[in-house]
């Protein structure tokens, strides 16, 4: 999330698996070094050294100096301003935030066919 792509992608399936388990990861110039230590210290293939991994666990990813600003009580109470609040447009359900496809009426090569149970379900 932090550079917008997966450092292992490939068009084909099978060969980002293989990226994942083999490839070597360049960082983006823009990333700091505290970025770099945290996602090596996630991404390592040996697990026995693997952050969250260790002795202490969780701990030592929430202690990361990328973390530092991180008040740790009051995210997990939810008392923390969001950097972002979308403008919601008509209440619960809005999906005004999301991009628009146009609706295709799929034929699933079941006309025809009589629901016996139906009118159990009107508006389903």
């Amino acid at each position: 999330m932090i550079a917008g792509t997966t450092p292992f992608y490939d068009p084909s399936p099978m060969k980002t698996y293989e990226n994942i388990t083999k490839c070597e990861i360049s960082y983006p110039n823009h990333f700091q070094l505290d970025v770099i230590n945290l996602l090596q210290g996630l991404i390592t293939k040996d697990v026995t050294y693997r952050l969250g991994n260790l002795k202490n666990g969780i701990l030592d990813i929430k202690n990361h100096r990328w973390f530092n600003e991180v008040i740790w009580d009051n995210l997990l109470k939810g008392n923390i301003e969001t950097p972002y609040e979308p403008n919601i447009a008509s209440g619960t359900g809005d999906a005004s935030q999301f991009e628009r496809y146009p609706e295709v009426a799929y034929d699933y090569g079941i006309s025809g066919i009589k629901d016996e149970y139906g009118y159990l379900f009107p508006d389903f």
